[in-house]
């Protein structure tokens, strides 16, 4: 009791001798998300090369870990649990694996410059794409966007390299 009495002293004397102008005014600006949703846009960079398909770009979003099927592609792993709790969802669909065993597993037939945004819901949290899975929902999502008038666009990604011989 002592104690907090004179903490509260020797702070509030403090209060009053400084004034408002003495103290040194920090802004912080950050992007706000909430703590269980995590929202991307799969077309940005990645190093130390591009997202070759959905398991490639999840493995850089904190959290998640590969388990590598093949030599092409990985089944993602988000805090450990993977498989049925972990729901991949692409323009508002559920995605399947190829076959038993998850050797092709869902994230195998996503190209992740195709789609818009990639939003992760960590937990259960949500029952819009289904039952709410234990460990997260992945959606890959597209924005439609109608042609006001007759044309053509695209995406290209490249990736440019050099091999330096020494002999």
């Amino acid at each position: 009791m002592k104690r907090s009495l004179l903490t509260t002293a020797v702070l509030a004397s403090f209060a009053a001798s400084v004034t408002a102008d003495e103290l040194e005014k920090i802004v912080v600006i950050a992007p706000m998300q909430t703590p269980l949703t995590i929202s991307t846009d799969p077309k940005l960079p990645r190093q130390p090369m591009p997202a070759q398909d959905g398991a490639d770009l999840l493995s850089s979003i904190a959290g998640f870990s590969l388990v590598k099927k093949g030599a092409a592609s990985g089944d993602p792993v988000f805090r450990g649990m993977a498989g049925s709790r972990l729901n991949i969802v692409t323009d508002a669909g559920s995605t399947l694996g190829g076959c038993g065993s998850r050797m092709d597993p869902p994230t195998a037939y996503i190209t992740p410059q195709s789609f818009d945004t990639l939003t992760v819901i960590k937990g259960p949290q949500t029952v819009l794409y289904g039952p709410g899975n234990s460990a997260a929902t992945v959606v890959f999502s597209r924005d439609n966007e109608r042609m006001e008038k007759a044309g053509v666009s695209g995406f290209m990604n490249s990736v440019v390299g050099s091999l330096i011989a020494r002999g």
